[in-house]
């Protein structure tokens, strides 16, 4: 198989029983996500997910140009990458 395309979204999860609540599309460079997360040893075109930090959220939130408050003792906000093929 060959990719095709990479979408990345904000997903959010409930805390209390790992539920997904929603999903935000990502249409930002991977050089503009690198400015809100730490990319980890290997993974330079951020394909692993990360977890997100009240400020990271809203960092993101904001560049995203949604309108959602960051309620992180309720919601885990997660950068996630996957592949089309």
């Amino acid at each position: 198989m060959k990719l095709l395309a990479v979408e990345r979204t904000l997903t959010l999860f409930d805390r209390k029983n790992s539920d997904l609540v929603s999903e935000y599309p990502i249409k930002l460079e991977v050089t503009d996500l690198k400015e809100i997360v730490k990319q980890r040893k290997g993974d330079e075109l951020l394909y692993l997910p990360y977890i997100l930090n009240q400020s990271q959220a809203k960092s993101l939130i904001k560049r995203l140009g949604i309108e959602l408050l960051v309620e992180t003792k309720t919601y885990t906000y997660v950068l996630e990458c996957n592949g089309i093929y």
